[in-house]
């Protein structure tokens, strides 16, 4: 039947609702006492609004702390990731883009929910970038490789995009 209206099957999970799609059994739980990562955001999405570093970031930060796991956040801008976390204007310069920058709501909320946002010094001085052009809340970094080794080095868990 839902052939013929031009459904396709594979989508049915997707519009069902939650309480009418069967339990699916967790094999392996995963119960964590604890949860400090780092999203190591070097690249960035083609434009279209949604960054996949910073979705997952959203996600796992909502599950943390849905399930009231401790939990640190840090997400480091570098290289061609350094533009999401830049004002309008400089964004465009750097990307090309015609649009203003699409990253900085999701940059902020995420922010309001507790997350750190740095980016890195020597991507700053090779991309021209000062620190007035910096969205609000981001903080410099001594430089994203060694604040990646350093933060792994403490036991946070690296996201790598």
């Amino acid at each position: 039947m839902l052939a013929a209206i031009g459904l396709s099957l594979s989508l049915v999970p997707l519009l069902a609702p939650r309480s009418l799609q069967p339990a699916i059994p967790i094999d392996i739980p995963v119960p964590l006492t604890k949860a400090d990562t780092v999203f190591n955001i070097l690249h960035r999405d083609p434009i279209s609004g949604r960054q996949t570093s910073l979705h997952l970031a959203r996600v796992l930060e909502g599950n943390l702390r849905k399930e009231q796991v401790p939990h640190t956040m840090i997400l480091i801008f570098h290289g061609d990731g350094a533009p999401l976390a830049c004002n309008d204007a400089t964004f465009r310069r750097l990307t090309g883009a015609k649009v203003a920058n699409p990253y900085k709501q999701s940059i902020a909320d995420l922010q309001k929910a507790g997350v750190q946002t740095e980016i890195c010094v020597v991507a700053m001085e090779a991309q021209g970038i000062s620190r007035n052009q910096l969205l609000p809340g981001v903080k410099v970094n001594g430089g994203a490789l060694l604040r990646i080794i350093e933060l792994t080095q403490k036991g946070y868990t690296q996201f790598a995009f």
